[in-house]
């Protein structure tokens, strides 16, 4: 495997490098994961997400699959996989770079730092800019790009050619956290540890 080159970054390198080197390893991370899925396709979990069952059948039954986050109802880019040059990541890489651009970012991400609560509004500047709500939006727009759907599965001819057969699973296939119990149909849970967001580790976002 070879690193991705700039041109897999889709306009993306500048900004992935600067928040390398202002120690921000999430928001880097989260760019670098759309990049690495979009051009070799596979399946990506963050350190502190918890596999409990082989994640085989979703990877040979679907091109693109992600869950629901519990308890904040959107689509986490925690723990996904699909295909490579998969529609999906393609818009989460143009999403962050348009959430990066001041000129073409919504007020949501631009205004997120007005949101009082622990870390202020930098914890929810990130998740708007890179993260889980980036990655909701990127999936939303694809995916209504794609056409009708029944079940997950695509009803027409997709835009790339494919009949791609995407699913989005409830909080309880990937985001069952340890607090709630055990919930046998889980492919495991996620800690929440929070190490980008922990200096202790190195990491301010």
């Amino acid at each position: 495997m070879t690193r991705p080159s700039e041109a897999d970054f889709m306009g993306l390198k500048n900004y992935f490098d600067h928040e390398v080197a202002q120690s921000k390893f999430g928001r880097a991370s989260d760019s670098l994961r759309y990049a690495i899925l979009y051009k070799y396709g596979g399946i990506y979990r963050d350190i502190d997400f918890l596999m409990t069952r082989p994640f085989t059948g979703l990877a040979l039954a679907y091109d693109f699959f992600a869950g629901i986050e519990y308890p904040y109802c959107f689509p986490c880019n925690a723990m996904f996989g699909c295909r490579a040059a998969h529609p999906v990541l393609k818009k989460a890489l143009e999403i962050v770079a348009r959430n990066y651009d001041p000129k073409r970012a919504p007020a949501y991400v631009q205004d997120a730092f007005k949101y009082p609560g622990k870390h202020g509004g930098e914890l929810l500047h990130t998740l708007s800019l890179t993260g889980p709500i980036a990655f909701g939006v990127a999936l939303k727009k694809a995916f209504l790009d794609m056409g009708p759907t029944e079940f997950g599965l695509p009803i027409d001819e997709q835009l790339d050619g494919r009949k791609d057969r995407n699913i989005l699973l409830p909080p309880e296939a990937f985001y069952w956290t340890q607090g709630m119990g055990k919930e046998p149909s889980s492919f495991g849970w996620h800690a929440f540890s929070g190490t980008w967001f922990n200096p202790a580790f190195g990491s301010n976002g």
